[in-house]
């Protein structure tokens, strides 16, 4: 007796007509793929090592199990064959070549064929400069087509550099006070600089010789000219400069094209063709990083005091990290601490709005919580960051700009032909101290401008105090301003910094910019205004640091009383000093009192710092 019912046998066919279906349908599919790797031949890493003559050449879109093949391009032998894996992939390596070769083709059994150079390590017979034919990519670009060409095999790289802050110009934004959105950066945020990046991205600036010259922030932006948007369209994508941070001979220029300003390549600046500029990639170099940070705030360290054009080529004396080892220094890189991973960067200063790493860049990496050969001074780093006693100056060969003054009505001319706020400068500056926690306080953009403790408004300053356990003290650059603030509501307004650069008319760049953002323009006045930068970088070997009697004994460094170390002025009801025995007080000498006074309370009678101070012991 059967077991289905004739509704049941009915069910039955169409279930196994469905499954052939989808059997038919996933074989077409898995014939489409395949015929799609099997049209996209490539080479993604190509190395050599010299020590056993090793050859190391992998790729993808061979095909499903098709013999590859390694042909010296120079001189037409074959180096050998490997076979590709079923999605295409395939690796091949082979020892003790007699010949090294410096380009390589690859043929596939199914007609395809490509041509590569060293995406690694190369023979060192292969030379280190460039020609039009060599260069990590070479073969794969012929001919330059902007963007497009990267994207034909780095869609995704351009998607995390589309997602990241050097793009987007904004980010994460949980580390900071003040801030009424969860994403803040550069755009949408005011400075004390430039004042505005949203309305001043990228044009063309007439100087007082009637020469035209680049304008813009989007100068230092990692785009060819469109403004950042959230979604990622293919538009947004084709915008991304890959060469700006990858390409160190790669030069670019303002230019109008179809009736919009964007960033072309300036020939006549470089050195080499396009095409092998975009041969020629390499991961982002220190020159790369320093072509936009030295000029941050208009010239060379105006901004940040510790980034410089003589991060160059630094002395040890200058930068002992980034110095070469063969003159006593580090030899580091950006990359080196500022950690990359899928375009992101590590690193957050206390007055950059976002962070977009959680990867930490902290002096302890390399050197340890204890990195001192004495108990005494390691016990600082509870309280202490590395910077205060590790950078003593600042700005050590470019003059950095101090006080930045919107309101004079005579702004200075420079050699450009532009003119340029009024701005004191200095250099082999002494750091100011303030305790930081990893929080930033921010003007938020368009809200009435109240002052701080100062009397200045607060453009950016870190967040901490001594009661504060996860606070330490570090080393900032103060920067003062006078910036236009609306006569009625009382907000900081923006400039078109243009027409002041070109005309040096500030009242008319103020309506300007208030009208730019839809604001009414209601006449304005100056404020004062301040900001804290943090220094990281210019740090000082060893023997330049300071010692113990910079601060204490006598020393005038650091100002105790600010950052709250003043001790208790009784205890018990009693003078402080007098409080357990008889006050001793005049027993040691100024540049003696301190040392003596904690080695007999803290080190030999154990005492917590809350005893005599309004604070706990750090741990």
């Amino acid at each position: 007796m059967s077991r289905f019912t004739p509704g049941d046998k009915q069910a039955k066919k169409m279930f196994q007509i469905l499954m052939a279906a989808l059997f038919v349908c996933f074989v077409a599919m898995d014939a489409l793929a395949d015929d799609d790797e099997e049209n996209n031949l490539r080479v993604t890493r190509m190395e050599w090592q010299d020590g056993n003559s090793e050859l190391s050449v992998s790729g993808l879109g061979a095909g499903r199990r098709t013999t590859v093949t390694m042909i010296n391009a120079d001189s037409g032998a074959v180096i050998g064959s490997t076979t590709s894996r079923r999605d295409g992939r395939w690796g091949f390596r082979k020892e003790h070549l007699l010949t090294a070769p410096c380009l390589i083709q690859v043929r596939s059994s199914n007609s395809q064929s490509t041509t590569a150079g060293y995406t690694g390590s190369e023979p060192t017979s292969c030379g280190d400069t460039p020609t039009s034919s060599e260069g990590s990519h070479a073969g794969r670009i012929t001919t330059y087509e902007g963007t497009a060409t990267c994207l034909a095999c780095h869609e995704r790289e351009a998607q995390e550099v589309h997602d990241s802050v050097h793009y987007q110009w904004q980010g994460d934004a949980s580390e900071t006070i003040g801030l009424n959105t969860s994403k803040a950066g550069k755009l949408g945020g005011i400075n004390d600089f430039c004042i505005y990046p949203d309305i001043n991205w990228i044009g063309k600036l007439t100087n007082t010789d009637g020469i035209e010259v680049d304008g813009g922030c989007a100068k230092c932006h990692v785009g060819l000219g469109e403004k950042p948007t959230a979604e990622n369209t293919a538009a947004q994508l084709a915008n991304i400069d890959c060469l700006i941070c990858h390409s160190d001979a790669y030069k670019r220029k303002v230019e109008m094209v179809n009736g919009v300003y964007k960033f072309v390549p300036d020939l006549a600046k470089m050195t080499v063709s396009i095409d092998q500029a975009a041969a020629d990639i390499t991961l982002p170099s220190k020159d790369s990083c320093l072509n936009c940070h030295t000029k941050a705030g208009g010239g060379d360290n105006f901004k940040r005091g510790d980034i410089e054009e003589a991060h160059r080529n630094p002395s040890r004396s200058f930068d002992v990290h980034m110095a070469a080892r063969a003159d006593g220094g580090a030899g580091l890189n950006c990359l080196d601490c500022h950690v990359a991973d899928g375009h992101k960067i590590a690193g957050r200063g206390s007055d950059l709005r976002p962070r977009e790493s959680s990867k930490e860049v902290s002096c302890t990496q390399c050197h340890g919580d204890t990195p001192h050969g004495s108990r005494d001074i390691n016990k600082h780093t509870a309280r202490v960051n590395c910077t205060v006693c590790h950078i003593p100056y600042f700005a050590k060969v470019a003059p950095t700009d101090m006080n930045r003054n919107w309101s004079d009505p005579n702004p200075p001319l420079t050699e450009k032909g532009l003119y340029e706020p009024a701005h004191e400068k200095g250099t082999n500056v002494i750091p100011v101290y303030r305790f930081f926690n990893g929080m930033s306080t921010f003007y938020q953009f368009g809200d009435a401008a109240e002052p701080g403790p100062d009397g200045r408004i607060v453009m950016s300053a870190p967040i901490g105090d001594i009661h504060d356990p996860g606070a330490k003290i570090f080393a900032f650059k103060k920067h003062l301003a006078t910036q236009p603030v609306d006569l009625e509501n009382g907000r900081l307004l923006p400039l078109k910094i243009g027409k002041f650069f070109m005309t040096g008319q500030i009242d008319e760049a103020v309506k300007l910019g208030a009208e730019a953002v839809g604001w009414n323009y209601n006449g304005h006045s100056f404020a004062d205004t301040e900001r804290y930068l943090g220094l990281f970088h210019e740090v000082a070997p060893q023997e330049d640091a300071l010692n113990c009697s910079s601060c204490h004994n006598g020393g005038t460094r650091l100002n105790f009383a600010a950052l709250g170390y003043t001790p208790k002025e009784t205890r018990n009801g009693r003078r402080l000093c007098a409080s357990c025995h008889g006050d001793e007080s005049d027993e040691w000498s100024d540049s003696e009192l301190f040392s003596r006074v904690h080695e007999k309370h803290v080190d030999d009678e154990g005492y917590n710092c809350n005893q005599c101070h309004t604070f706990d012991k750090a741990n």
